[in-house]
């Protein structure tokens, strides 16, 4: 789907757009074919997962669903994208030894992977309370950097004043960083202290390299791999211009 000038789509979805026309197309080719069956598999296995996380559901997953895997393929791990913790229902957060046992409260949390966590907190999604030790769903992965994406080319717009165009640099961090330092080309940005470790970046036209640090709790640094991208001036589409035959 598209339209031939490269002019943007308008109000169109997949459901809209090509949904409709893969369905007639699919109607016209098999009209007066004999309706066939799917025959199930007997050498596949049926299991119930977390639809989230797609790991084995727990009794904290609120949204399940059953799918079948090729024998090899399924989930061994339990999901831990829901986790429980105990907070203070005088002050929702995380209770402690001063709390009574009248205003202690288990509440289910949904603890997402770095990358979607800024996106959780957009959509409403409560993050668990502070100083609450969570289980990281992907404290495997080191410190890596998650905005902006590598190779990507920006363009400074002529239509906004050049110092309101920023780029926002984020990194999944692991557990125990207390700090983030961000770094273009060998010089300094700065440094953040707190979740989500973001740091905006005013757009300025070259080549860039950005690397970031993470110190953590134990005194020990960790640097992530560096990604390139570019910033160039506002270039204009091509026009496109039908032609005439001879």
């Amino acid at each position: 789907m598209g339209n031939a000038d490269n002019t943007p789509m308008v109000d169109v979805t997949g459901v809209s757009g090509a949904a409709p026309i893969w369905n007639a197309f699919m109607r016209e080719v098999l009209t007066g074919q004999p309706e066939l069956e799917f025959p199930q598999r007997t050498d596949l296995l049926r299991l119930e997962v977390c639809a989230v996380s797609g790991l084995l559901a727990t009794p904290e997953c609120p949204r399940r669903r059953v799918e079948w895997f090729i024998p090899g393929t399924e989930p061994t791990e339990y999901d831990n994208f829901y986790q429980t913790f105990t907070i203070d229902r005088r002050t929702g957060q995380l209770a402690d030894d001063s709390t009574p046992e009248v205003d202690r409260l288990d509440r289910v949390y949904l603890v997402l992977p770095q990358e979607a966590r800024d996106w959780g907190i957009r959509n409403g999604i409560t993050p668990p309370p502070t100083a609450a030790e969570i289980v990281q769903t992907d404290a495997d992965d080191g410190l890596r950097l998650l905005e902006p994406d590598p190779y990507t080319i920006f363009q400074i717009s002529p239509q906004l004043p050049v110092e309101a165009q920023r780029l926002r640099l984020t990194v999944g961090a692991p557990p125990g960083t207390e700090s983030v330092t961000y770094a273009m080309n060998g010089e300094t940005l700065g440094t953040v202290n707190a979740e989500p470790w973001a740091l905006w970046w005013p757009l300025e036209q070259g080549d860039w390299e950005l690397v970031a640090q993470a110190t953590l709790a134990d005194g020990t640094v960790e640097t992530s791999d560096p990604i390139p991208f570019s910033v160039t001036v506002y270039v204009p589409p091509e026009s496109h211009t039908e032609g005439t035959s001879p």
